[in-house]
C-alpha cells in the first residue's frame, strides 16, 4: 500500500484549512507547486481562485502536516470529510479525495 503525508492550505488572513490534499513530497516543494499552478493557466480550479485572491488581498497561503505517513488516498478523503463537516462552505476541494479531478497525482 502506497503511504502519503496529508497536508492543510490555509490564508494567514484567518488560518482556516480550506483545501486538503496528499503528498509523497516534501510540503515546502507541494505548496510551490500550488503557488505556481495558480498563476498559470489553466489554474481555474476553485483552489487555485482561492489562492490568487488570498495574495491579492495581501495574506499569504501556507501549508500544514495533517497527518504522516498515512495509507494513500483513504486518509485524504477521511480529512476531507472531517474539514467539509466543520467548514462546509469554505472548502476548495471539489472531489471527496482519492481521485483528483483531471490532476496528475503530486508523487
Amino acid at each position: 500500500m502506497l503511504r502519503c503525508s496529508i497536508y492543510g492550505l490555509y490564508s494567514t488572513e484567518n488560518g482556516v484549512v480550506r483545501y486538503i490534499g496528499q503528498t509523497k513530497q516534501s510540503l515546502s516543494e507541494r505548496l510551490s507547486q500550488h503557488l505556481a499552478e495558480a498563476n498559470r493557466p489553466p489554474g481555474s480550479t476553485r483552489c487555485h481562485r482561492w489562492i490568487r485572491k488570498v495574495i491579492r488581498f495581501g495574506y499569504s497561503v501556507e501549508i500544514v502536516l495533517i497527518e504522516d505517513d498515512c495509507p494513500w488516498n483513504e486518509a485524504e478523503k477521511r480529512w476531507i470529510a472531517f474539514y467539509r463537516s466543520k467548514y462546509p462552505k469554505l472548502m476548495t476541494n471539489i472531489s471527496p479525495g482519492g481521485c483528483g479531478y483531471g490532476a496528475k497525482r503530486s508523487l
